[in-house]
């Protein structure tokens, strides 16, 4: 049965949630980890972002790895009395002639999108009755269906919900299996007959099963399926695994709640990113759609007084596509935030030689982890282990339009110590798939830093 309903007030109360989360992770308060600040932040140069070369550029000949003159491998120590830099890292470069920078604009999903997705993933056993013109209104509404494909049973939605303030479209298909959310774990699955001490708490469900299919099986799979769709390029960063967690949803207290808890079962997810022009459009854990401090104050305020709000940054995170596999298949499919790319100039931009790049990174990055501490005597070190030039998507207040540019990351892990020497916190996103925490990311045609989430 298909149907076209209305957010119902369980959404609305969820969306609420959800912004408060987000002004607490932009303020800082109750953060599980360290928030930190952005260095620089500057507006770009125009001539830069017009995507010419200027005259006497003559670096810019050549191919991009040329032009950066890169080392193979980066190396190099550096510390202060609270924050300590350790960089042993594989530079990654694109072996392209050169980077365009490139207009990105939001969009949503159209009946193409519904139809080659429904061919390839549900083999064509969708009925979902579309068409440009609802799809376009945005609005409040959310197109949702079941879908019956080979025995199993799919729920099928593609939410084009977009307004002033906020674009986050979603196309989603789920097997209907009884369980719950699939959610990140870690890069290894449970062994219930050897946990580590980290895990002893665990409960598992009678009859829980193993991820046995091969990751590299499920890797194949998704990418033939992307080919079949032709919807772009996109390349598979890598995989993780999921866990499916089950709870009394009736208890009565938290502490109830986390005793009913128990692992249902496992699934394996993978990430991608999109290329563009055999360029990665890097994916990380940062949505790029953080709330800056002074629109979350308003936000507040207004919440406080009754007030309607638009930030002066719209929330546009990055696209995202994922897929989570059981060993019965597909369990989920979720693509975010698709973009129409389009050229800004036929011209390459100029780059930055890498040794420009380098300097930036040692001047900066031990001022900006300098103030993320709570209490006295607290360090953090952090160690580098992959430098990549790739593209990310800028984005402008107060619009749904951006740009594609080229940037350096400085990819890594953090470990938060007590003023005891006691390790209190590992960053190292490693697990779900994603590239490690980016430690600084600098715009590679002026050197200037950029936010990951914030995303300009």
């Amino acid at each position: 049965m298909i149907m076209k309903k209305k957010h119902n007030l369980k959404k609305m109360a969820v969306t609420v949630l959800a912004t408060g989360w987000c002004i607490l992770t932009v303020s800082g308060c109750g953060s599980a980890e360290p928030q930190e600040e952005v260095v620089v932040v500057k507006e770009q140069d125009e001539e830069l972002m017009s995507g010419q070369m200027t005259a006497g550029d003559e670096m810019a000949s050549g191919n991009v790895a040329e032009q950066v003159q890169a080392p193979e491998i980066y190396q190099t120590e550096l510390s202060s009395d609270v924050v300590s830099v350790k960089v042993d890292a594989v530079v990654t470069i694109p072996d392209v002639p050169g980077i365009k920078i490139k207009k990105v604009t939001a969009r949503t999903f159209t009946p193409e999108d519904y139809a080659v997705i429904n061919r390839v993933l549900l083999g064509g056993e969708g009925s979902l009755n579309i068409d440009n013109q609802a799809l376009s209104g945005g609005g409040e509404e959310a197109f949702t269906g079941n879908v019956t494909v080979n025995g199993q049973d799919y729920w099928l939605q593609i939410d084009n919900n977009a307004t002033a303030a906020r674009h986050r479209v979603k196309f989603m298909i789920e097997k209907q299996d009884g369980n719950g959310d699939y959610l990140s774990f870690s890069n290894s699955q449970p062994d219930p007959e050897n946990l580590p001490e980290s895990m002893k708490d665990i409960k598992f469900i009678q009859g829980y099963m193993n991820m046995n299919t091969p990751p590299e099986e499920i890797m194949n799979e998704i990418t033939e399926a992307i080919n079949q769709m032709g919807i772009g390029e996109y390349s598979v960063q890598g995989g993780g695994y999921y866990a499916c967690w089950i709870a009394n949803e009736d208890a009565m207290s938290i502490s109830e709640y986390l005793d009913s808890k128990y692992l249902a079962g496992m699934g394996y997810g993978v990430h991608l990113y999109r290329v563009e022009d055999d360029i990665p459009i890097t994916y990380t854990y940062e949505d790029g759609g953080m709330m800056a401090d002074y629109d979350a104050e308003k936000l507040i305020q207004a919440m406080e007084n009754g007030e309607e709000f638009v930030p002066e940054t719209v929330y546009w995170p990055y696209e995202e596509m994922t897929f989570i596999y059981t060993n019965d298949g597909l369990r989920t499919f979720e693509w975010i935030n698709p973009y129409i790319i389009e050229n800004l100039s036929d011209e390459y931009v100029f780059l930055l030689p890498f040794s420009d790049i380098s300097n930036i990174f040692e001047d900066m990055i031990l001022k900006k982890y300098a103030d993320s501490f709570n209490n006295e005597g607290d360090t953090v070190d952090i160690q580098v282990d992959k430098v990549i030039l790739s593209y990310m998507r800028v984005r402008e207040k107060g619009s749904t339009e951006g740009t594609l540019i080229p940037v350096w990351d400085f990819f890594g892990t953090k470990t938060y110590k007590n003023s005891a020497g006691e390790v209190d916190l590992v960053v190292d996103r490693v697990y779900d798939g994603v590239t490690p925490e980016s430690m600084m990311t600098i715009n590679a045609m002026d050197g200037t830093i950029v936010s990951r989430g914030l995303g300009y």
